[in-house]
């Protein structure tokens, strides 16, 4: 019932806004609005807003047949003025509008507009200045998500573009867009753009070598809308990593020491997506001495620009992770009593762990390898010296079928007496590592 009063009044809405654009017939927004005929017949004829007079039938001249709104015609009084003047601002800026803001627009002073929001509009309250901050933030992104088609990084990378830059936008808005991960209704944002057009902001696009710049130019009406945040004065920027090839490269990938390799590789990390040579050259290197923690971070360099424009496949995702997984989740710990070696340990571990948790391989194997290695922590965590045991729970948590799994295994080692010493460490996981969504 609720859902159906819901659906009724949004009707409304829509058929009003449609009408005070001027008079149309019920089939026209049947067709426009794509309302069902029984809908749009109440709105029009059985509604409040029909037994009241605001919706009404024109009986003759050009307009006959036509359904209109009385404050639409030039009929309206003060009050009709003020309340469609008050209700178009609030939906263009997503709160309510000042006095100053209403102003111009039904004419009068800020402070004749003050009086007339106060008089006509129930429970009106000026918007504090977080709620200001906060609708502007949200119109922003509207308006860009609307507004600003880019490629995706893969698609940029696949272009052999290596810098984009946006004058005109933030940062954590451009890595939303090409992360293609929206933090607002890309619905209402496309409805908004639709009823008003004015606000949209113009793009244009400059191409230099592997370079390319976007610049968004706000017009004056939308730089006040925003001038709470001021964003749209911003500039962001992004680099796309570089395809490498190993016979364009003059030095070579292999060819010279472990540590000259290792070196070049480091430089190549910085803004190259990594080729079969250096990713199968990278895992023969793990375990080299004294460089253990290095080559790990260049590994999970590499993976990191291959993952952001999608060059890294599933086959070398599974070989990096068996060649990490052995590592991690070896039943052998640290001699805890040589605190240089057991720190260096954990600290390789991590990162290796690092690079698996971002590839996230689920193999029937691999999984089988990760839950073995926290079973045997849950049955001798006074021992454990390897990875954050948190993340490694976080991580098979993931799927619901291990997570109840790990469930049941800590809560029936919580029943045994000789267990009891470690219920302090299996609590914290249960509330910390296997709760849905932290709670």
């Amino acid at each position: 019932m609720e859902k159906a009063e819901t659906e009724s009044k949004n009707n409304a809405k829509r058929i009003l806004e449609r009408l005070e654009q001027g008079p149309a017939r019920p089939k026209e927004l049947e067709n426009e609005l794509h309302i069902a005929h029984s809908s749009v017949m109440y709105t029009i004829r059985d509604s409040e807003l029909a037994t009241s007079g605001v919706i009404f039938q024109f009986t003759d001249g050009k307009n006959a047949g036509k359904y209109g709104v009385k404050y639409a015609l030039g009929q309206s009084t003060e009050e009709d003025e003020i309340k469609k003047s008050y209700e178009l601002q609030r939906r263009k800026l997503h709160r309510n509008p000042t006095p100053s803001e209403l102003a111009f627009l039904i004419k009068k002073t800020p402070s004749e507009a003050k009086d007339a929001l106060f008089k006509f509009i129930p429970r009106y309250r000026e918007p504090t200045e977080d709620e200001m901050a906060s609708s502007a933030k949200t119109l922003f992104k509207m308006l860009i998500w609307s507004s600003l088609n880019l490629p995706s990084k893969k698609g940029f990378f696949e272009k052999r573009v290596t810098n984009v830059v946006v004058e005109g936008i933030d940062q954590e808005t451009l890595d939303e867009i090409l992360e293609q991960k929206p933090t607002i209704s890309l619905d209402d944002a496309k409805k908004y753009i639709i009823e008003f057009p004015e606000m949209k902001p113009d793009i244009s696009q400059v191409d230099e070598s592997n370079k390319v710049i976007y610049k968004v130019k706000w017009s004056e009406e939308a730089k006040s809308a925003l001038s709470a945040i001021d964003t749209w004065n911003d500039v962001a920027e992004i680099r796309i990593p570089k395809r490498y090839d190993d016979r364009e490269d003059k030095f070579r990938f292999s060819g010279g020491s472990d540590y000259d390799e290792y070196y070049h590789a480091k430089e190549l990390a910085e803004i190259y997506v990594p080729s079969q040579g250096i990713i199968d050259r990278l895992i023969e290197m793990i375990g080299l001495p004294h460089h253990q923690c290095e080559v790990l971070q260049v590994l999970k360099k590499f993976c990191q620009n291959a993952l952001k424009v999608e060059q890294l496949n599933e086959n070398n995702k599974e070989k990096i992770f068996l060649a990490l997984s052995d590592f991690v989740f070896s039943k052998y710990f640290p001699d805890i009593h040589d605190y240089e070696k057991g720190s260096d340990e954990i600290k390789e571990r991590n990162i290796a762990f690092d690079i698996i948790e971002m590839l996230d391989v689920r193999t029937k194997d691999g999984i089988d390898i990760a839950m073995g290695f926290v079973n045997s922590y849950l049955i001798g965590p006074e021992n454990y010296e390897g990875p954050d045991i948190d993340k490694v729970v976080k991580w098979l948590a993931k799927d619901p079928d291990l997570r109840g799994k790990l469930e049941k295994k800590i809560e029936d080692l919580l029943k045994d007496p000789p267990y009891f010493m470690f219920a302090g460490h299996y609590r914290e996981l249960l509330q910390n590592s296997l709760s849905v969504n932290g709670h």
